[in-house]
């Protein structure tokens, strides 16, 4: 199980030698980090839509903005990849990135302000939680037979049209964006493609659902999808095992900053363990 390393909200925001892999830019690093808000709610407990995603969204920038309007305003006008995500899940809101600049600032904003809100659902922060994963710890968690579990409705955008189906070569091609932001290392389209095609598909049990944002709908995909590995040469089941693990700490495909794409990775059940970032 990958649970990264704990840190403390000092260590988070100076400059220690507990994080020794720091972009200088502060967009990219060597490290992925997660932020968890543990929450109390403050109104009765309902569905989270949508909607609510698109105001997390919303709050998470404006949280950053009161501390670093610079880097709000980067990540908003941003064309690339997305560089963080969220999720909530049991009273938790969890946010993803790559970025140590991103989980600096919103501690230092979430310290002080103790509330989301999101209009017609509010929560009190009752703990601040951050961990790092190292590349190395990843690899180190390989397993050559998984499964894919998707939990939000996962869909990907291209050229004004959405494909909602869960295509090898997309799943590792979104996920290959986020290990050229982690590790600096770009995999080619050529590789992605020939590595698609040797992963086999054991079992798949999916299923297209709608989520609304409000003033518009997306269609995605949710549900399971067994995959196994063993035809690749090695090193390169070692970067699809890479792949899908930064895929499912940030998310696949389109909108993962909005809550779309959350997936789980499920080894088998000799190593009992879900991962859920």
């Amino acid at each position: 199980m990958i649970t990264g390393r704990l840190c403390n909200p000092t260590s988070i925001y100076d400059d220690s030698e507990f994080h020794q892999h720091i972009c200088r830019d502060g967009m990219k690093g060597e490290n992925m980090y997660t932020l968890t808000l543990t929450l109390n709610l403050l109104t009765r407990k309902k569905e989270f839509t949508g909607v609510h995603y698109r105001r997390l969204h919303a709050f998470v920038l404006g949280s950053m903005k009161e501390s670093d309007p610079a880097l709000s305003e980067e990540i908003h006008s941003r064309i690339e990849r997305q560089i963080f995500a969220i999720s909530y899940e049991q009273e938790k809101i969890r946010i993803y990135t790559p970025s140590k600049r991103i989980i600096s600032c919103l501690q230092q904003t979430l310290l002080d302000r103790k509330l989301v809100d999101l209009f017609d659902w509010q929560a009190q922060i009752i703990e601040i939680a951050a961990i790092f994963t190292t590349p190395e710890e990843v690899q180190n968690t390989f397993h050559e037979k998984f499964t894919l579990r998707f939990v939000t409705p996962t869909t990907f955008y291209q050229y004004g049209n959405y494909y909602p189906l869960p295509e090898l070569n997309r799943l590792l091609s979104s996920a290959s964006k986020v290990m050229q932001i982690v590790e600096g290392v770009e995999v080619s389209k050529h590789q992605l493609e020939t590595m698609a095609r040797m992963i086999r598909i054991e079992s798949a049990n999916i299923k297209t659902e709608r989520i609304s944002f409000g003033k518009f709908n997306i269609i995605g995909f949710c549900g399971e999808l067994s995959l196994q590995c063993k035809a690749l040469p090695k090193e390169d089941q070692y970067i699809v095992w890479k792949l899908v693990n930064y895929g499912t700490m940030m998310g696949f495909g389109y909108k993962t900053a909005w809550g779309l794409g959350r997936t789980q990775l499920i080894i088998p059940k000799s190593s009992a363990h879900v991962r859920n970032p």
